[in-house]
């Protein structure tokens, strides 16, 4: 986990890239990428609407890279793998990029309806 200067190996990165969410899910991947992410510049988890209903139906994570290079590698690992890039809700200049979940879908595997 993570080389001696605590950037993400490369085979972290390729994990994440070639993250197969058929067999897994956005939960687990998500959580993995946290675990490599350097929080100091920010990472915040939340459930909301693109409506005005009442009941949640997406989680929502933004993640900002403050331009470290370790945080911007996982990003750009992230956008490489196809299930994860559809998912990406908006990208702000300075490295602020906000992904958008399906709750129901959130803890499951995405072959499993």
């Amino acid at each position: 986990m993570m080389d001696e200067d605590g950037y993400p190996t490369d085979e972290e990165l390729l994990f994440i890239e070639k993250y197969d969410l058929e067999n897994g899910c956005y939960e687990e991947i998500m959580h993995y990428i946290e675990e490599r992410w350097w929080n100091h510049y920010g990472w915040k988890e939340y459930e909301g609407n693109d409506e005005l209903d009442e009941k949640p139906q997406y989680k929502f994570i933004t993640m900002s890279t403050g331009g470290w290079s370790g945080n911007e590698s996982i990003i750009r690992a992230m956008m490489k793998n196809l299930h994860l890039n559809c998912h990406e809700e908006s990208w702000y200049r300075g490295g602020h990029y906000v992904f958008k979940f399906p709750l129901d879908k959130w803890e499951k595997k995405v072959g499993d309806e």
